[in-house]
């Protein structure tokens, strides 16, 4: 899905950057295996032929310092990247936050994950299997 975000965007991949934000964690060692994760996502965007893909957290919930710190290293950031993606499951307050933060760039925006048929049938598909456990 984090994929079809990115092409859904995507003009000339060879020549653009992404970068991926997600809220992040109040916590430095649980934001740290967050971005560790999101790092992961960020190689495999890469070897579908992007030409480079950045990582970030916003640290919404943090103190005052670290959330700026935060912010500002995703503005920075953004203002280099063709393509903004959000880890965010759907459309909310994170979200408009990063609008806000984008400003006059927020066309750069893409999608969240949801809604999407695929998560849809991924849950349900859960649902069924842990039915047939019980």
């Amino acid at each position: 899905i984090l994929i079809e975000r990115a092409k859904e965007k995507s003009k000339t991949p060879e020549v653009e950057e992404i970068v991926i934000v997600a809220h992040g964690a109040i916590e430095d060692k649980e934001n740290k295996a967050l971005l560790e994760k999101m790092h992961e996502l960020a190689k495999f965007l890469k070897s579908k032929g992007f030409k480079k893909v950045e990582i970030a957290t916003l640290r919404d919930d943090s103190p005052e310092e670290i959330r700026e710190k935060a912010i500002k290293d995703f503005r920075k950031k953004a203002k280099k990247a063709s393509i903004v993606l959000p880890l965010l499951v759907a459309k909310g307050e994170t979200l408009k936050k990063i609008e806000d933060i984008l400003g006059e760039e927020s066309h750069k925006l893409a999608s969240p994950l949801m809604p999407d048929k695929k998560i849809i049938k991924l849950i349900k598909d859960e649902v069924r299997r842990a039915g047939e456990r019980a």
